[in-house]
C-alpha cells in the first residue's frame, strides 16, 4: 500500500555524523512545515507530480551541482512530465520517488552584510547570442564581488532548446544563482497551463520558492499566467501577469 506521506530530514554533515537541523521550512508548494529537533519533516504525498523544497536558512550554504545551482528542491515525476509527448521542448523523464527526501545544508556563517547581483532578460534567440552573453555579461560579472546572483526571468527568448548552453554560461560566473521564471520561459506548446513550466523546472528551479541570507528573506514568485496552446486553432495562448491562488496560500 502506498504511503500517504513523504518524510525526510534536513541535516548538516559533521565528521561522520549527520546532525539534524531544527526549524527549517519545508514545503510541497502548498503547505509549509518546520523540521523537528532532529531535522525531520512530514508532508502529504502528492497524488501525481509535485515538488518538495526547503527554505535555505541564514548561516548555512547549499550544496551546488555541476552547474553551480543550489540544491534545495526535489521534483516528483514518477511518470515523467504529464504532457511530454506534446511539448516542443523536453520536460522530465520518469523517476521513482525515493523512500525519503533528504536535504543537506553546509556550514556557513551568518552574514549581516552581503552582496548580490540581479539582472534580467538575457533572452538569447540563437547560439551566437548566447556567445555574446558569455563575452559581455559573464566576463563582466567574473570581476564583481558577490555572494550570489539572480537572473530575473526570460532566460531564453521562447526557444528553450538553448537552456543547456545558457545554464553552462551562467555556471561560468562561478557563484550560486537563484533563477526566476519569465514569460519567455514558458513552454508555449503546453495545452495544459499547469505543465507549461516543465522545461524551465527541469533545467533550473521550482518557479516559486524562498531563501534567507543574513537578515533578508527572499521570496521568488511565478507571476506569469498562460492560457495554454490552443489545440483547436493550433496557435499560442496568451501570457499575462498573474499570481495563482496556490502560490498565495503558500506565501501566506
Amino acid at each position: 500500500m502506498e504511503q500517504a506521506t513523504i518524510t525526510g530530514r534536513v541535516y548538516v554533515q559533521q565528521n561522520d555524523l549527520q546532525k539534524g537541523i531544527a526549524n527549517v521550512s519545508v514545503s510541497d508548494g502548498k503547505m509549509v512545515v518546520q523540521t523537528d529537533a532532529d531535522g525531520r519533516y512530514t508532508l502529504p504525498r502528492p497524488k501525481a507530480e509535485g515538488v518538495i523544497f526547503i527554505t535555505k536558512p541564514a548561516g548555512y550554504e547549499l550544496p551546488l551541482n555541476a552547474h553551480n545551482q543550489p540544491q534545495f528542491f526535489h521534483f516528483i515525476r514518477p511518470e515523467g512530465s504529464p504532457n511530454n509527448a506534446e511539448l516542443e521542448y523536453e520536460g522530465f523523464e520518469p523517476a521513482p520517488l525515493p523512500e525519503t527526501v533528504d536535504f543537506e545544508l553546509l556550514p556557513g556563517r551568518r552574514q549581516e552584510q552581503f552582496r548580490a547581483v540581479f539582472f534580467g532578460d538575457i533572452q538569447p534567440k540563437t547560439e551566437e547570442e548566447v556567445g555574446f552573453f558569455r563575452q559581455l555579461m559573464v566576463q563582466h560579472l567574473l570581476h564583481q564581488p558577490m555572494d550570489f546572483f539572480v537572473p530575473l526571468g526570460d532566460i531564453a527568448w521562447d526557444g528553450l532548446a538553448l537552456y543547456p548552453e545558457i545554464r553552462e554560461a551562467l555556471a561560468g560566473i562561478g557563484k550560486p544563482y537563484y533563477t526566476v521564471c519569465g514569460n519567455h520561459d514558458i513552454n508555449l506548446r503546453a495545452s495544459d497551463p499547469a505543465f507549461s513550466r516543465e522545461t524551465f523546472q527541469r533545467y533550473f528551479v521550482p518557479t516559486y520558492y524562498a531563501f534567507d541570507y543574513g537578515q533578508v528573506h527572499f521570496v521568488v514568485l511565478d507571476d506569469i499566467g498562460y492560457t495554454g496552446w490552443d489545440t483547436e486553432y493550433d496557435t499560442f495562448g496568451i501570457t499575462q501577469g498573474y499570481l495563482s491562488q496556490q502560490q498565495l496560500r503558500w506565501l501566506r
